[in-house]
């Protein structure tokens, strides 16, 4: 079959790999659409504790399939196993972990909305468990899951939603998609001063795509009970915490990935996240390209800022 192929730490090549084969605990599956995303990135780059041993493997940790019964399913990166990835045109996969994709969505956006939604929705409702009326600030507000993050937070309730990030772009989006405040990450000098004046009241919920010193800033902060989930590392690769700050205020600070939430909670939430972006809810910017362009989709992933890649395979 056709696939993105990984040897070594190389970027991802269009070419063949092995068909996949049923096993007790995976089903083939036709590959419909999968989006590019910085795990798969990490994965390829043999960086992350998903990378596979194999010296040859197919990218991918996520993708939208059809069964052999004709159901549409998002798998996500539990439900991949190696060597075979998701940028192929099949996929073996765990088929008890497949969310059902809603029947008006296309591929391209259940594709999209996959990894970038549920980092979000699932670190504010599942992991924060966020209160109505709390305060909220989304550190790296300004990529896909960031923007998703904002109007997430408004929708499950939310009083109160600061935006922190680098694209000022993206920030005027973030206002309108409900952000109440917005920070320039990178043209703050006196980032605690901007967190008091623009929280209005004490921060209780910190959705922190970046980590580094915007976490270490917002830390003392948070109110009392307050938490924190951290998701990525794109700023830094951790925080420096002090115990008094956390001890002062009972703050949790709290790891994150969404494929670790109950499977019920993921198909919950990537129901709703699939019916608020059909009615306009919630946005994300998507461009789709052929599976055969994959190592120029790479590359412009890689170089970022730009819409959420979908590949998808010929026919």
């Amino acid at each position: 079959m056709k696939a993105a192929v990984v040897r070594g730490k190389d970027p991802p090549v269009y070419g063949d790999f092995d068909e996949p084969s049923a096993t007790s605990d995976g089903m083939v599956v036709a590959v419909r659409a999968a989006a590019l995303t910085h795990l798969d990135v990490a994965v390829a780059e043999r960086r992350h504790y998903l990378s596979p041993d194999a010296a040859a493997f197919v990218a991918g940790k996520e993708a939208v399939a059809e069964t052999a019964s004709g159901e549409r399913c998002f798998f996500n990166a539990s439900s991949i196993l190696s060597p075979f990835g998701s940028l192929a045109e099949r996929a073996l996969v765990r088929p008890e972990r497949g969310l059902p994709v809603p029947d008006t969505v296309p591929d391209s956006l259940a594709a999209a909305l996959g990894n970038a939604g549920l980092a979000a929705w699932l670190a504010l409702s599942w992991r924060a468990r966020v209160r109505p009326g709390e305060t909220v600030l989304i550190l790296g507000a300004t990529g896909a899951s960031g923007l998703i993050a904002v109007s997430a937070a408004k929708l499950l309730g939310a009083g109160r939603v600061i935006a922190a990030g680098r694209n000022p772009e993206a920030l005027i989006r973030a206002q309108r998609l409900g952000a109440d405040a917005v920070i320039k990450l990178d043209a703050t000098p006196d980032l605690p001063a901007a967190l008091c004046d623009t929280a209005g009241a004490e921060i209780d919920v910190v959705i922190d795509f970046l980590n580094g010193q915007p976490a270490e800033t917002a830390l003392p902060a948070m109110a009392v009970g307050g938490r924190l989930v951290q998701i990525s590392s794109l700023l830094a690769p951790g925080i420096f915490l002090r115990g008094q700050t956390t001890r002062k205020a009972s703050l949790d600070v709290l790891g994150f990935a969404y494929y670790h939430a109950p499977l019920r909670e993921q198909a919950a939430a990537y129901e709703l996240l699939c019916r608020h972006a059909t009615a306009g809810r919630i946005e994300i910017d998507m461009a789709i390209q052929p599976l055969d362009t994959i190592e120029e989709a790479w590359r412009r992933h890689k170089a970022g800022r730009g819409p959420r890649l979908v590949l998808m395979p010929a026919g």
